[in-house]
């Protein structure tokens, strides 16, 4: 009797799980209806092969993204059942690995609610933790469908604070911290928060992304090399925000209060999570903060540089981070000046990618693609999305550069150290080593000129 029950039992789980995949497979086929490469009929495998004839023949389709406008998104965010079910959001096959390793995400985002809402589909899963900053200069409408989608979905926030950003200003570092604030307030206990903008891609599954965070085991990626003399005005001379702009002033800034290197990089990366409580809390953090709230794109400099202190948790070291070195994994994007051709165009020195960047795009071993413009080129996004949701169903990671993760200097460079010196303590002990050290050159600074930390 009892070996009849058991073998019940199996196959009643057997049958069940059996019966989960094969509605999970249905569910998110009934979501990939509404992508347009479906409409359109483009074969994607030909895209990515590089088939001449039909790149040529693509590109020629006039691509209309009228399908879902900011009506039909706000009408079908207003029945969120219906609005989960059509766009796939709890589609997706997660894995206890996954579950067990929750990755806290912000979007930045200031239009295009469409792109947006594909970008978010695209990473969204319950378990993770969601912060979207909406800038207080979007249009409401646009404002009130973003704070629909959110309602309808687990753990997704509004930031609280809606900062009106403008362009190489403090106010970007606002907004980031804003989200940061929002996420370590949630009762997830994520392990990395990624930042990204409204305009970027995933190219890797939330599964391959939690297998490569786990070789970086708590190291920041975090892009970091001193700062060029040439841009030494960014730090000297006060700026003005104005109402949509910014001015450089004749006043000159003060020096900081610590002797460190400046160093420069991206605004984006991947932070651990007692990085970003290094951040919020560490006294050294928010005095290097503060004091470049008066400064031009601040957001290119205040990570790298806190990443270099050698009591930030997941700090480099010092060790430069280069994107033209290929060591920075967490974004992948095309600059003017690179090697790289861009088939699409180029805006603001930065590739907005075309249909002829699908090859590339599918061998970069970086996380997330910047940048893209649906209004432009929709087929790009279509197709990298049935790309990410094919190896979300293979869960077959083999084609995965493990070789490139694991040889990142800054990952290779943490590996080295030992347990103990990872730990909160140990690096508490080194700062304080770090701030004696510093008196040397506080006393003589004091005695010189009064220094003040400028007001957020």
């Amino acid at each position: 009797m009892k070996l009849k029950q058991r073998t019940l039992f199996l196959l009643i789980c057997v049958c069940g799980a059996v019966t989960f995949m094969l509605f999970s497979k249905w569910y998110h086929s009934k979501a990939l209806e509404s992508i347009e490469v479906r409409k359109k009929m483009v074969d994607c495998r030909l895209l990515f092969r590089v088939d001449l004839d039909y790149v040529k023949k693509v590109s020629l389709i006039k691509q209309n993204n009228n399908t879902d406008t900011i009506y039909h998104l706000k009408k079908l965010s207003e029945n969120c059942s219906n609005f989960r079910l059509q766009h796939g959001y709890f589609s997706k096959l997660v894995t206890q690995m996954e579950l067990d390793y929750p990755i806290a995400f912000a979007i930045k985002m200031y239009d295009k609610p469409k792109q947006f809402e594909r970008l978010l589909r695209a990473i969204y899963l319950p378990h993770n933790v969601y912060c979207i900053h909406v800038d207080a200069k979007t249009d409401n409408s646009v404002f009130e469908l973003i704070k629909s989608i959110s309602m309808c979905l687990p753990n997704v926030v509004l930031a609280e604070n809606r900062i009106n950003i403008v362009y190489a200003t403090f106010r970007h570092l606002q907004a980031e911290l804003e989200c940061m604030k929002a996420c370590i307030k949630s009762n997830v206990k994520w392990k990395y928060y990624i930042n990204l903008t409204g305009q970027e891609f995933p190219l890797k599954t939330n599964l391959e992304l939690v297998e490569i965070l786990k070789i970086f085991n708590g190291t920041n990626d975090i892009e970091a090399y001193k700062h060029p003399k040439t841009l030494d005005w960014r730090v000297k001379n006060k700026i003005k925000i104005n109402e949509k702009s910014l001015s450089i002033t004749n006043e000159s800034k003060l020096p900081l209060k610590y002797q460190i290197q400046l160093y420069k990089g991206s605004a984006y990366g991947m932070f651990s999570r007692d990085f970003v409580e290094f951040v919020l809390e560490d006294d050294v953090a928010t005095t290097i903060l503060n004091w470049m709230n008066d400064t031009y794109s601040p957001e290119e400099n205040i990570w790298s540089t806190l990443n270099s202190l050698e009591f930030a948790p997941g700090g480099s070291g010092g060790i430069e981070i280069r994107h033209d070195k290929h060591h920075f994994a967490s974004k992948a994007v095309i600059w003017d000046w690179d090697p790289v051709k861009c088939f699409g165009k180029s805006i603001r020195s930065v590739c907005i990618y075309g249909i002829g960047d699908l090859p590339w795009l599918k061998s970069r071993p970086q996380i997330v693609a910047n940048k893209f413009d649906e209004d432009t080129d929709s087929i790009v996004l279509d197709c990298l999305e049935e790309l990410l949701t094919n190896r979300m169903l293979i869960q077959n990671d083999d084609q995965l550069n493990w070789h490139y993760y694991h040889n990142l200097p800054h990952v290779m460079h943490n590996a080295k150290l030992k347990a103990n010196e990872k730990t909160k303590e140990f690096l508490q002990s080194k700062k304080r080593k770090w701030l004696l050290q510093q008196e040397q050159f506080l006393k003589p600074v004091t005695k010189r000129q009064n220094i003040t930390v400028a007001k957020q």
